[in-house]
């Protein structure tokens, strides 16, 4: 059997599975979620409308709070997570001449600020570990500041103690 898809067949599909970028970001923020789970013991999970702000809008300002980021972090947790994935053609070569790590960090500060969290920025290129953006100077044998910002290993990071991540309550 033969299948033949015209554009607006490819359109239409694409509507109905999402782009491969979307799916793509969705199951980086699974995986994400479930990392954090498993370290601290407490549920993780993606947020409503996740990549998709008009979704977000729609929210009263309490939920707006709860929903800010890509991640539903549990209580007390002191950062506002934003994950992005792919991104490949940003190298370490052109952090000094691309504007994109600052698109990132930029909405990362703003979902911050909209629930009175510090922000975090987690990023995975393809077949690369988790690095991580974080507005505190950390002290990690690999790691290197960027502007305000210290960027380590994820796995660096969460091998910090829980008082690094929760208020105390």
């Amino acid at each position: 059997m033969r299948i033949i898809i015209n554009n607006f067949g490819c359109k239409l599909l694409e509507a109905i599975l999402g782009s491969k970028s979307k799916r793509k970001g969705n199951r980086n923020e699974l995986e994400l979620a479930k990392i954090l789970t498993k370290r601290f013991g407490r549920e993780f999970s993606r947020s409503i409308g996740s990549g998709n702000r008009w979704s977000q809008t729609c929210l009263s300002a309490d939920q707006g709070k709860v929903f800010a980021g890509d991640l539903v972090c549990p209580a007390g947790f002191k950062f506002c997570i934003e994950c992005k994935a792919g991104y490949d053609e940003v190298s370490i070569f052109s952090l000094c001449q691309s504007a994109k790590i600052d698109q990132f960090l930029q909405q990362a500060v703003e979902d911050a600020l909209r629930c009175g969290k510090q922000p975090l920025l987690c990023w995975k290129q393809t077949r690369q570990p988790w690095i991580v953006f974080v507005q505190e100077e950390v002290q990690s044998l690999y790691q290197y500041r960027y502007g305000d910002w210290s960027v380590l290993l994820l796995e660096d990071l969460l091998g910090r103690g829980d008082q690094f991540f929760f208020a105390e309550s």
